[in-house]
């Protein structure tokens, strides 16, 4: 039986921050049980007058009516009990009661899944080790889960995206909110690649900032381990941290490259008590007992639609293939441009008659390499240009 709309109107009646619903739920049988109790007033527990009121305003037909409105939207909604429910939110000390999801939910349930953390302005050493630890992880097979906020966040999902892997945005939003504005462009690369977004709140919820918080206990509980890339002292990262510890999860830190450098005042209050450092990959790999090599073996329902891996060609020689000028762009070619930004054309430009490096092509258009890197990661998810080694670019 589907009690999705059960549990939709006990989240319409209680809100989703209620322990008093939990309280409830055990003291009957089932939720369709507590339907019944609570919309005949046959419940001897005391409840608040705005409990009271919603029980006597919410309906069944309303739940209902929100769920087929998420299927319009192309937004799936699942509760506690349904099978495709994450297992590891079922044990924590707070589960959110419905989920709504868009993209292959089944991508946070393999055993492989790492939460990745930090601060929304990254320095250049941050944003670089977040890059390289994440695609490594994500070729290994391991699913990223970060919160799709600007910073290491989008970082740590645009490493597992540019190998073809999935990853999962857990949102302090409706799905279908725009937020953060600057990253709604990524949304179909990572839904393409066989990722997920997910959230407690339903369609149309803003950004809230009180939902961040709560949202991270999510965040954490999906991934077996967690890492911290940059933390200030107050930063929201430590939250996160603080939550994977209580939940009983292993926590791995990104050490300084400068101890007194505040912004990683956080890194070094956690790697003080309690996180392992992280200097590579192999640490996790050796926490996850997990084999050295690329080939992952998925079940049925954990397989997204994605292409294996493509390893990248070894320069040989003084002058490799790849490093070779590249023909200028002819007429033709004009149209497969049209959709550029502006910064994506003089990326475009720069690279016509050769290859660059990262940094040369930041310093050209006066960008930190953290602004430019989301720009050549759209540009090579849609080939327009290719990631050669050593950190060179090429146009397609």
């Amino acid at each position: 039986m589907d009690n999705t709309k059960y549990w939709l109107w006990l989240v319409m009646v209680f809100g989703s921050e209620s322990r008093t619903m939990w309280k409830v739920i055990r003291a009957c049988e089932n939720v369709s049980d507590v339907y019944g109790r609570l919309s005949s007033g046959n419940f001897n527990m005391n409840l608040s007058a705005k409990c009271m009121k919603n029980i006597e305003r919410c309906s069944l037909a309303q739940a209902g009516s929100l769920i087929e409105y998420c299927g319009k939207l192309g937004i799936n909604v699942i509760c506690y009990d349904s099978p495709e429910y994450p297992k590891r939110l079922r044990h924590i000390i707070d589960p959110p009661a419905v989920l709504y999801y868009k993209g292959n939910i089944a991508c946070v349930s393999g055993d492989r899944t790492i939460a990745c953390v930090g601060t929304r302005k990254p320095s250049q050493y941050t944003f670089h080790v977040t890059s390289e630890i994440c695609r490594e992880l994500a070729e290994y097979g391991f699913t990223v889960i970060s919160g799709f906020a600007v910073g290491v966040d989008i970082t740590s999902h645009l490493a597992a995206v540019s190998v073809n892997r999935p990853t999962a945005c857990v949102l302090g939003s409706g799905i279908d909110v725009n937020y953060p504005v600057e990253n709604f462009k990524f949304r179909d690369s990572v839904i393409k690649s066989g990722g997920v977004f997910i959230s407690e709140y339903p369609p149309g919820t803003p950004a809230y900032p009180s939902n961040f918080p709560r949202r991270n206990r999510i965040l954490s509980a999906l991934g077996r381990a967690t890492v911290v890339f940059e933390a200030s002292e107050r930063s929201g990262s430590i939250n996160t941290a603080t939550i994977s510890v209580e939940q009983g999860k292993e926590l791995f830190c990104i050490p300084p490259s400068d101890i007194t450098d505040r912004r990683y005042s956080g890194n070094i209050r956690l790697l003080r008590s309690l996180a392992l450092p992280l200097y590579s990959c192999d640490e996790i790999l050796d926490f996850f007992n997990a084999e050295r090599k690329q080939t992952v073996v998925f079940s049925e329902a954990e397989k997204p639609n994605f292409k294996p891996v493509q390893k990248t060609k070894k320069i040989t020689g003084t002058v490799s293939e790849e490093s070779k000028p590249q023909e200028k762009i002819t007429e033709d070619d004009d149209k497969k441009y049209d959709s550029l930004s502006r910064v994506q054309r003089e990326i475009v430009e720069l690279l016509t008659d050769c290859s660059l490096h990262i940094d040369v092509i930041a310093h050209k258009l006066d960008m930190s390499v953290m602004e430019l890197m989301p720009e050549l990661t759209e540009m090579e998810l849609n080939d327009m240009i290719k990631a050669l080694p050593g950190k060179m670019f090429k146009i397609c």
